[in-house]
Formats: structure tokens, C-alpha cells, sequence
């Protein structure tokens, strides 16, 4: 009978599959492009024309577009580790993914305020 620590080691502390790689990589990269696509849809869409003043559910995050951008060329960046990381061990990579996507639909709530904003606009 395999111990504990025996059974953690097999599961968990094993490199990545190349499948388990690729999905890391496209999860983290489509969350970087969304970091990047709310800045320019709050920039580029909602603050057209100097509308920012009229914006209500946007407000806060007008002064955190900066860090969209930050935000979704670090997940680009990260998500270009997890391809190239081929020893990188399930529990790290895992634990990468989790953190990343828990922050993403933390800032998903710009999505939504955005679609409201523009709603609202046309």
C-alpha cells in the first residue's frame, strides 16, 4: 500500500501534460487579452467625446485603466511561462491557473458595467 507523501508525489508533483499545458496557455493568454480589451473599451469606447464625466457604474474603474493593461500583459506573459515550463509540476501550474482566473472574474465585473455604460450611451 502506497503511503500518503507517495501518492501526493504521483499526482501532484509530476511535470505537466502537453495537453494540460496548452489549455493553461490559452485560458491565461484569452484572460490577458480580455485585461486588455476592457482598458481600450473604457479608454477607446466609454470615454469617447469626454463622456467619462457622465459615467456612473464605471467610475472606478476609470482610474485603474492602467492597470488593465498591466494586468493582461502579465497573463500574456505568465501564460507563455506555462507553455515553455515543461517541468513545471501540476500543483504549481494549477495553483497559477487558479490565481489567475479567480483575479480575472474579480475584474469581470468590468465587462458587465461596461455593457451597461454603452447600453446606456447608444
Amino acid at each position: 500500500m502506497e503511503s500518503i507523501k507517495e501518492r501526493l508525489d504521483r499526482t501532484f508533483f509530476k511535470p505537466q501534460s502537453n495537453v494540460s499545458r496548452y489549455i493553461s496557455f490559452f485560458v491565461i493568454l484569452l484572460v490577458g487579452i480580455g485585461g486588455i480589451y476592457i482598458y481600450f473599451a473604457i479608454e477607446y469606447f466609454l470615454c469617447a467625446d469626454n463622456r467619462c464625466v457622465d459615467l456612473e457604474v464605471t467610475k472606478p474603474w476609470l482610474r485603474m485603466t492602467p492597470l488593465f493593461v498591466i494586468y493582461g500583459l502579465c497573463s500574456i506573459v505568465i501564460s507563455f511561462y506555462l507553455l515553455k515550463a515543461k517541468q513545471l509540476q501540476y500543483l504549481y501550474a494549477w495553483a497559477i491557473d487558479v490565481f489567475v482566473a479567480s483575479s480575472f472574474v474579480l475584474i469581470s465585473k468590468a465587462f458587465f458595467s461596461i455593457a451597461i455604460e454603452i447600453g446606456k450611451a447608444t
